[in-house]
């Protein structure tokens, strides 16, 4: 599956890729190789969590009293929604995207934050957002109302005891062509291995070029005497896998 969509969350090939997900026992993902000959084993889960805040608007001269501010509701917010990252492991909350309000004279009625949210299992996932929920539900301001939305939850990439068995036929392959060991990796970035292994297949990321800076528009580069062993690698992977049936 070549997946052109994937760095901006595959609006479009979303259900296709689930569909194909529920179909996969194995997927290899050709995101780029990390330096070092480094391969990836897991990566953390990610999600983009939108909070909107709905105030009461006012004059702020005339009538203050009389509004509700969801800006400053939302200042409230942030900080207390990034700490729950501290009570889980390996979890991040940034607040990236902020917005309200309309005029300096108007109490803010209305207000988003957006937060990208990382994790390492689907289980912290849960838990983060029923935390999240809660205190929406409870509030940040007097007659401010908070709500958590998502478009749907992602997974993470786990490494389980059948993505160990690939990582042992890409160690085998590696070993049977003369190539440097793997080295396996813990990453915070998510790709499309993060859909199939929620689905529940093995999955073994990053065999593609090497390559750095990712996303970086001016320094982002490509090892190119890194893809002849990488096709070569990938080639042997299949027929170890294939020799298996």
């Amino acid at each position: 599956i070549v997946n052109p969509g994937e760095e901006s969350g595959s609006p479009a090939s979303r259900a296709f890729m689930d569909e194909q997900a529920k179909k996969t026992d194995i997927a290899l993902v050709y995101e780029p190789g990390r330096p070092g000959n480094g391969f990836v084993r897991s990566r953390k889960g990610s999600m983009f969590l939108t909070v909107n805040f709905h105030g009461r608007p006012a004059h702020a001269g005339n009538n203050p009293q009389d509004g509700r501010n969801a800006v400053e509701a939302m200042a409230i917010a942030i900080p207390e929604i990034k700490a729950i990252a501290s009570k889980y492991k390996d979890v991040t909350l940034n607040a990236d995207v902020v917005k309200g309000g309309t005029t300096p004279n108007t109490i803010a009625e209305d207000a988003t934050v957006v937060f990208d949210f990382r994790f390492f299992n689907d289980q912290t996932r849960d838990a983060v957002l029923e935390d999240i929920e809660n205190l929406c539900k409870r509030g940040f301001a007097p007659d401010v109302t908070s709500e958590l939305k998502y478009v749907a939850k992602s997974s993470a990439l786990a490494h389980t005891e059948k993505s160990q068995k690939v990582i042992d036929f890409i160690d085998n392959a590696s070993k049977e062509l003369g190539q440097p060991a793997p080295k396996w990796m813990d990453v915070g970035g998510a790709s499309d291995g993060n859909r199939f292994s929620g689905a529940g297949a093995a999955v073994a990321c990053a065999m593609g070029v090497v390559g750095g800076d990712l996303h970086h528009p001016e320094k982002e580069w490509s090892d190119m005497t890194s893809v002849k062993p990488r096709i070569e690698l990938g080639r042997k992977v299949l027929e170890l896998l294939a020799e298996q049936k």
